[in-house]
């Protein structure tokens, strides 16, 4: 079950569009590091497991690329589940799913993975995620992006701390310096922001922590079609040392990919 926050509307007004730019001078601003440029595809789809988690059938009834679709075809009924518990009266589990496929520029073309897998009774969302609006406003016209913030929350529901966790500009134009220095900015304005919010109802016990998607759309809406290539320019995840997403709770029929399957080629 997804912990869920609610932000008050009037929760940030004070950042609102607020990005002051530094005195000091382009070129005398430390560069972050370059960016990782990504192009991911979300890719729908069925799957049935037995229960010793071997894969029976699987679908996916969309048309992908003819590269996606033979390396799917190829790797998937090779994957293995932890065992699972089918329903009652049931000897298979049947369930939907949502992949992500990754692919990065090589030498030689493009390597290609499977970044994230996510099922209707599984895994792939963590236990302790805050979904919130923000109302800020992105400085970057034309830009989307989203970045990832981990907060902490007392137990009135008011914001103690925040970190940005990482940064995705989606279909970003521009040099890699400028789009470092994007990205810096607006994970400095999702972390002012979040600081100031207070969470007023939540289904996760408090004191807590947990991750809010902040979304930053001057462009229109995130792209999210599926069976689309879309280019992401990411950072690293920074390290938090107070926030350390619990894996996702595990019952009898939860599907879960073996280790080494999920951030492995394609």
């Amino acid at each position: 079950m997804r912990n869920t926050f609610a932000l008050p509307i009037a929760a940030c007004l004070s950042v609102l569009g607020i990005a002051p730019m530094s005195a000091t001078s382009a070129t005398d601003q430390a560069i972050p590091p370059p960016l990782d440029e990504v192009m991911t595809m979300r890719v729908p789809g069925e799957i049935t497991v037995d229960p010793l988690g071997q894969v029976l059938s699987y679908r996916i009834p969309i048309k992908l690329p003819d590269s996606v679709r033979a390396r799917l075809d190829q790797a998937i009924p090779g994957w293995s589940f932890l065992p699972v518990v089918p329903p009652e009266g049931k000897t298979e589990l049947h369930t939907a799913m949502l992949l992500t496929v990754a692919a990065t520029k090589a030498a030689d073309g493009y390597r290609i993975r499977l970044e994230g897998a996510s099922f209707a009774l599984g895994e792939g969302h963590p236990v302790h995620w805050i979904a919130t609006r923000t109302f800020v406003r992105s400085p970057y016209i034309g830009t989307n992006s989203i970045v990832r913030v981990a907060v902490r929350v007392d137990e009135t529901g008011r914001a103690v701390d925040a970190a940005a966790i990482d940064c995705a500009l989606h279909n970003a134009g521009g040099d890699a310096e400028e789009k470092s220095l994007m990205c810096e900015r607006l994970e400095k304005i999702s972390v002012d922001a979040l600081r100031l919010a207070r969470y007023s109802r939540t289904d996760m016990a408090l004191p807590g922590a947990g991750e809010v998607r902040v979304e930053f759309t001057p462009a229109g809406p995130i792209d999210e079609r599926l069976g689309k290539w879309r280019i992401e320019s990411r950072t690293a995840e920074h390290d938090i040392a107070w926030y350390k997403p619990e894996p996702p709770a595990r019952t009898p029929s939860t599907l879960v990919l073996r280790a080494g399957i999920v951030g492995g080629g394609l």
